[in-house]
């Protein structure tokens, strides 16, 4: 059984309520997306860093959502509803590192996975950078830097170790269960969002035995 609980927190940019791990400090608040994201496709006590660590969830986050087609199935207006969706975080990620405000343990010489995989992951890679340039987010001095460099080389390394993760932690559990399971934390989170109020607390179980979760505010006894 997994259990976590989230804080119910305003996020200041959007001025909404969002659902903050209280695990991780002084995480964003967001929607009920972010709560099976954060369960299922970070890794429990994570050892690596946030930036690693969001990496890594990258790689599970293909095994879990995009081998099973989940996310062509809601995202079916994108040209490549995968490799855009899971490209979309890599610019902020890449610019907290170049600016100094999170660092990153370079990571190199993984073991290559299958092609079609490594095909894919190069993708979200270039279209995460591409997303750089045309945003106008750093210099052409930044984006030629060094850094980006071992950025992007780290990147690949680190997806590859997050699906390996993914094959191990979900051993003998299939990826489309999983997705399932996965949207359906989504829409109860959503669903107890639209209710919530600032300060509560969201407690989440899950029993990847049973393929099930449970889902309540502290201190009420409704199930949702």
């Amino acid at each position: 059984m997994i259990t976590r609980k989230f804080q119910v927190k305003m996020n200041e940019e959007y001025d909404t309520l969002g659902f903050a791990p209280s695990w991780i400090p002084e995480s964003d608040p967001c929607s009920g997306l972010a709560v099976p994201h954060d369960i299922l496709e970070h890794m429990p006590n994570e050892k690596y860093g946030a930036v690693e660590g969001e990496f890594m969830a990258l790689g599970v986050m293909y095994w879990l959502r995009g081998e099973s087609g989940w996310f062509h199935q809601r995202n079916v207006y994108r040209s490549n509803p995968l490799i855009e969706t899971m490209s979309s975080d890599i610019p902020d990620i890449i610019t907290r590192v170049v600016y100094g405000h999170q660092t990153f343990k370079i990571l190199r010489n993984t073991k290559k996975l299958d092609d079609y995989i490594e095909e894919d992951f190069k993708a979200i890679i270039v279209n995460g950078i591409r997303s750089l340039h045309v945003e106008d987010r750093l210099t052409p001095q930044e984006l030629s830097s060094v850094k980006i460099k071992d950025i992007k080389i780290s990147m690949l390394s680190w997806m590859r170790k997050g699906y390996r993760q993914a094959l191990k932690r979900y051993k003998g559990h299939c990826k489309y269960d999983m997705t399932h399971l996965f949207t359906e934390v989504m829409e109860k989170s959503d669903k107890i969002l639209k209710q919530a109020y600032e300060y509560q607390t969201l407690v989440v179980k899950i029993d990847l035995n049973k393929m099930s979760s449970r889902l309540y505010i502290e201190g009420e006894e409704y199930d949702y």
